[in-house]
């Protein structure tokens, strides 16, 4: 009877002998297909790799350009600011210029209550030739008149 068990366990032991064999064997199938596809995928990768190169080298040239634009519109952007601030400095002077000459006796402009309206920016047109005939330089109206009455009595 104990040759029986032996045999028993004999067989069992060489039937999952061969379970383990045959997975072995289903795994490494498996297994070399994926090698085979990494194997493709490496030669796509390798060729892939001059282009590669090629668009990181263009990338840093772009960005190097584009760094080189940026510190040339921030030195024209600084010109423009130091030329506004001097302007605003001028413009400062001259109203305080103004309200100098504009105060008479007892009444002064202060320079804080003259409203200085920014300046709107004119389209650009090339001059054109008024189609229509100029007026004669005849006085219009009453005031014109006068003054040009009292100008040919002073002459």
């Amino acid at each position: 009877m104990i040759h029986t068990y032996r045999d028993i366990a004999g067989w069992i032991f060489q039937i999952g002998l061969f379970g383990i064999l045959l997975a072995t064997l289903v795994y490494a199938r498996r297994l070399e297909a994926m090698l085979q596809r990494i194997r493709r995928d490496e030669g796509g990768f390798q060729a892939a790799l001059p282009q590669m190169d090629a668009a990181i080298s263009a990338a840093n040239a772009a960005a190097e350009r584009l760094m080189a634009d940026a510190g040339r519109a921030d030195a024209g952007l600084r010109q423009s600011c130091d030329a506004a601030d001097a302007m605003i400095r001028r413009l400062d002077d001259l109203l305080r210029q103004a309200a100098g000459a504009a105060s008479v006796g007892d009444v002064a402009v202060a320079v804080a209550d003259v409203e200085v309206k920014p300046a709107r920016a004119a389209p650009v047109r090339p001059p054109m030739r008024s189609l229509t005939p100029r007026r004669s330089a005849k006085p219009q109206s009453r005031t014109e008149r006068d003054l040009a009455r009292m100008l040919s009595d002073a002459s």
